[in-house]
Parts: structure tokens; sequence; C-alpha cells
């Protein structure tokens, strides 16, 4: 992830995360999943040299044990996501857009996990974002910033939206805390309609965003022990100086605890 300087400030821009999610009971056919461009604005997948996947701008390498492979279908299908194990997706130059849609199976046993990550050229983790089931029903998300030197104290914002409208809000909650979301069904098979990294330009901070979609209730837990009833959730990057440096990335490591991974669509692109 690249970094921007003006004078003795560094300028921040944000990720921002949109997941939909779809419970495996629902009968979603009039809720379709959306899909994006398809391996970078439309282009085929193509076979690399090695175990590696993708297109002239966008990579993806099986990290682990993890392998991949494209389905009749043409999506990225990757196997083996446990312990470190999964894909990661690097692009030809920095990028300040990615989008994906997804279908990832958690297992039965309720300690699946998700983690996404951006990364600087040295592979350091700038930002992440982390979902682990709770059992069958609940899960944990938490996401994580990592200040520039003087940038102080990092935390992060939780507001809960119900179909677009803010419900409860939540700022500077301690970093290594997680909102919990709570569900009357068992979920666990995602579909996700869009999942996507993006720039956060008002007022540069980074954000990841949890859109969900599902047929039954979703209930939103925040540290200060408030719940609320929503199907989005953004965590908005706080540290107690003002300091944030995030620009762009190279690349976006994806790894788990998951029964099966599936990539529909991806994209990637600079808008800067």
């Amino acid at each position: 992830m690249t970094r921007k300087s003006i004078g003795l400030f560094t300028l921040a821009i944000a990720c921002a995360t949109v997941l939909s999610i779809s419970a495996s009971s629902c009968d979603n056919s009039n809720n379709p999943a959306t899909p994006g461009d398809k391996n970078n604005s439309g282009k085929g997948p193509q076979v690399l040299d090695g175990p590696c996947l993708g297109t002239v701008a966008v990579t993806d390498c099986p990290t682990g044990n993890a392998t991949a492979a494209y389905d009749e279908n043409g999506d990225l299908r990757v196997y083996g996501m446990s312990d470190r194990s999964g894909i990661n997706c690097t692009f030809a130059s920095p990028i300040n857009v990615w989008k994906a849609s997804i279908t990832p199976t958690f297992p039965a046993s309720g300690n699946g996990s998700l983690s996404y990550s951006a990364q600087d050229d040295a592979g350091n983790v700038e930002a992440s974002l982390a979902i682990r089931q709770a059992g069958t029903t609940g899960f944990t998300i938490l996401p994580t910033y990592t200040s520039a030197p003087g940038g102080g104290n990092p935390s992060y914002d939780a507001v809960i939206y119900s179909k677009g409208v803010q419900v409860g809000r939540v700022d500077a909650i301690n970093p290594t805390t997680p909102v919990v979301l709570n569900t009357d069904c068992v979920l666990d098979v995602f579909k996700v309609a869009q999942l996507s990294w993006d720039v956060y330009q008002i007022n540069s901070q980074c954000e990841w965003k949890l859109k969900l979609q599902a047929c039954c209730r979703l209930v939103f837990r925040l540290p200060d022990g408030t719940t609320y009833t929503g199907d989005e959730i953004k965590l908005i990057e706080r540290n107690s100086n003002g300091v944030y440096v995030y620009l762009k990335t190279k690349n976006i490591l994806t790894t788990g605890n998951v029964a099966t991974y599936a990539v529909h669509a991806a994209s990637a692109i600079s808008t800067q």
C-alpha cells in the first residue's frame, strides 16, 4: 500500500468494504447476487505458469496449502483454505478500487473465519478485516488499522444502518474489541454480492463496510452493550492524532478457515 505526504502531514485514502450476505436456506430468487466485472473488467481467465491464475492486470496466487482453479463457469475456486492458507490477489500497478463477488462456505463446526488485508510492498498489513464464526448463528467482526508514526492510538467507529437509515453508532472503540453479529438462522453459506476496497476521500480515513442480505433477523451488538437490528455496518478508522496514511495497495490477501471459497467476479482499478 502506498502513502502520500503533504508537508508535515500524511494524507490517507480509505478502504471501504461491502458484503451482501444471504443465508443458504433462503429463497434468493428475487434478490440475486449482483456480479461485478469478471476477472478485472471482463477479461477472460488465463492460466499462468505455476500455480497462479489471472489476467495481465490481476494475478491470483494460492498461499500455504491452498490451491486454485477456474471452474466451468469461469469462477475462481480456492481449495484448502485453513490456517494461513488462502489466495493473494496482486495488481500490476497500485489500485484504489477493488471489487469482488464471492461465496464462502463456513464449516459446520462453527469455527470458521475469513480475513482480508491490504498490504504494502514489503508485505506488511496496513488495514485488515477479520470475520469469525461464533457458533453457527453468530460472528465477530473486527477491523484493524495500522497507525503511522506519530499517528497516535488507533481505534475505530462503528455505524449501524437498517435499509439505509442510521440506527446506531459508537465511536472510538478499543481496537481489540469486535462487533458481534447474531442471527436467527444458520448462516453457513455467505452469498456475497460485492466485497470491495474503495477510496474514501472525505476526511482521509480508512473504512470497511459490510452490507448484508438475509431472510432472518440480523442483530449487531456493539462493544458498549447496545444492540441494533440492521443490514449494514461501517467500520471507520480513527486515531488519537488524526494522522491517516493509506493511499493505494498492490495486493489484497484473503486467508481463513472455510470449507469452500469461490470468486465469481473481480475487478481492480485506479481512479487517481
